[in-house]
Parts: C-alpha cells; sequence; structure tokens
C-alpha cells in the first residue's frame, strides 16, 4: 500500500527560458502558463515534453494594414 511519488515534468518556457515543473500529466495541445512570465504556451509534444506559444501572430489582422483607406 505505498503511495508512489507522481512524475514531474519539466519543459522550457519558450519565451523566458524558466523551467517549468509539472507535476500532473498533460495532454497533447494542452493550455499552459509561465508562472514566470505569464505567457501562453501549448503543449507541443509530450516526449520530450516540449512548450510553444498558444497564439502565434501570424501577420493576417496586422492593425495598421486593415486595406481601409481612412483618408
Amino acid at each position: 500500500m505505498g503511495r508512489t511519488t507522481p512524475k514531474v515534468m519539466v519543459a522550457e518556457c519558450p519565451d523566458c527560458e524558466t523551467n517549468i515543473r509539472f507535476h500532473r500529466p498533460l495532454k497533447l495541445g494542452q493550455i499552459v502558463i509561465c508562472p514566470e512570465c505569464e505567457a501562453d504556451l501549448m503543449v507541443r509534444q509530450l516526449n520530450p515534453l516540449e512548450l510553444y506559444w498558444a497564439f502565434e501572430d501570424d501577420g493576417k489582422y496586422d492593425d495598421h494594414d486593415d486595406g481601409i483607406d481612412w483618408d
């Protein structure tokens, strides 16, 4: 009746390079927040654990070039 210690997973934040420790299992595509820089991150790969920015700016919706001539 021994208790097993949960496996701790560690991944690096791509924004601030902080090592983030996870004590619960993660799922592919799950959104997590970096405790250091508060970046929204997504689980990109499980083994090895890899995080990536959850919401990338693809340039599609650029505020400076909306196609409307305001002059």
